[in-house]
């Protein structure tokens, strides 16, 4: 490889967007499989659901250990075990058995997805300056958008042609690539390099109580089999999970969610939006297959190339919206972004039921933009916001919001649209679910705009 800095830094820069790529296929081509393992397993679509719903919770209990065990061990060494992991859970997934076995090894290759969604962040702030660290995060999120893009197309022609295990042979070989090209690019990212021995280990106990406070929430959004007192029970355990993980981590030499971080206002406002606009975003990955094929009878194979019309738009905005932002013009642009992606929802909304197909489209690639504008300002926020050596922390506890985010998304908004489907039709869940969307969406932009004219401060300082 070139010694050359510049070009050493192009390189690293192309493998830590090929990370993001990864992680996000690993999310974007399941849904388009999910009628063809419904069908395979019991029929049910709520049971299918939990193969996407699997790999989110596993992203998200990890998401914060592994920006934590990067600032540690360093940065290389842990995006390389991760796409290695990826690797091998991608293959058992191909060889399940049965529908439980593929969802258990779903929530692993999850921890694995975490790594390789949350570390680039941080690695690109090590790698690039201040003026250039927004087009970088812009060329993340294009990396993200990419995989986004490619998922569903590729899902949709391998279950056409093959049948939906092909979609995780895919996966396997994409994440070998992965891993081949971090060895190629290693120790060429400043930043990654291990702090020094641990003093103290990783807090499990917090962990573990994360792990259990999220899946009971999902499984509450999901429905809980129907029953509302399962649904009251299982919140009541979440929250329990929560009081007891926030006295353990009072007290933790090392914790989880460090107090120092999120006592930053800066950081529980992009922690908030980032649960929000996650949401958003899963809702279109897990509705969108289900209401093309009920509503308009669409094959796999359309579906998915009509999915990726809107993450394909990402692409190409990512790096166009990454250049706006900076550390100065960050905090507006969040709020902008989101209202954009409110009007884009609205559209959705209403688009669709009077023009089919084409409404669809049209919501999807207008809120493109505007998903990507968000990321790349409030991720810029939070970085800005904390020193150098505790970013890898700070962009895990991003990662844990949008995780929950997307938790919420695949859970949560998923069961509502399956729910009024059942009791009607597809067209009216649909507008129903992104109406309610699309008023959550103005009442986050409300809240942040009057935030941000309280405070005209771009950035909170954040102090250990």
């Amino acid at each position: 490889m070139s010694t050359d800095p510049r070009t050493v830094r192009s390189l690293r820069l192309m493998a830590l967007a090929w990370c993001a790529t990864t992680a996000q296929v690993g999310v974007s081509a399941v849904p388009v499989v999910l009628p063809a393992v419904a069908a395979w397993s019991d029929g049910d679509p709520g049971t299918a659901r939990w193969i996407v719903t699997a790999f989110l919770l596993g992203m998200t209990a990890v998401g914060p250990v592994v920006g934590y065990l990067g600032d540690l061990l360093g940065r290389d060494r842990v995006l390389l075990g991760a796409a290695v992991l990826f690797t091998a859970t991608a293959a058992l997934c191909a060889l399940a058995p049965s529908p439980g076995v593929l969802i258990a090894v779903r929530a692993i290759q999850g921890a694995a997805g975490a790594a390789l969604a949350v570390l680039p962040v941080a690695a690109v702030r090590d790698l690039l300056t201040v003026r250039r660290s927004g087009s970088g995060l812009g060329l993340l999120g294009s990396a993200t958008a990419a995989g986004t893009a490619a998922g569903p197309v590729l899902a949709g022609v391998l279950v056409d042609a093959i049948g939906w295990r092909a979609v995780f042979w895919m996966l396997a070989c994409l994440s070998l690539s992965t891993a081949v090209l971090l060895r190629a690019t290693r120790g060429g990212t400043g930043g990654t390099h291990p702090v020094g021995r641990p003093r103290h280990r990783p807090d499990a106990a917090g962990t573990a109580l994360l792990m259990v406070a999220v899946l009971a929430y999902a499984s509450a959004c999901g429905g809980a089999g129907g029953s509302p007192a399962r649904a009251v029970g299982l919140l009541a355990v979440a929250v329990t999970a929560l009081v007891v993980l926030h006295r353990i981590e009072s007290r933790a030499p090392r914790p989880l969610l460090p107090g120092w971080l999120l006592g930053s206002p800066t950081v529980r406002r992009a922690v908030a939006h980032m649960v929000v606009v996650g949401a958003v975003i899963m809702s279109t990955l897990v509705i969108g297959p289900f209401h093309l094929s009920a509503a308009h009878g669409l094959a796999p194979r359309d579906i998915g190339l009509i999915m990726a019309l809107g993450p394909l738009t990402s692409v190409v905005a990512g790096v166009v919206t990454g250049r706006f932002v900076t550390g100065d013009t960050a905090p507006g642009l969040t709020v902008l972004g989101l209202a954009w992606m409110g009007v884009a929802v609205t559209v959705l909304a209403v688009g669709e039921p009077w023009l089919g197909v084409p409404g669809y489209v049209a919501g999807t690639v207008l809120l493109a933009p505007g998903y990507q504008l968000f990321m790349a300002a409030n991720n810029m926020t939070v970085l800005e916001s904390v020193p150098g050596n505790r970013r890898g922390t700070a962009a895990g506890i991003l990662g844990l919001a949008r995780n929950i985010g997307l938790v919420t998304g695949s859970a949560a908004l998923g069961s509502v649209f399956l729910r009024v489907a059942g009791a009607t039709d597809s067209g009216t869940a649909f507008t129903v679910t992104y109406g309610a969307v699309s008023a959550v969406l103005l009442v986050t932009v409300l809240a942040c705009a009057v935030d941000l004219h309280r405070s005209r401060c771009p950035t909170t300082s954040v102090s250990r």
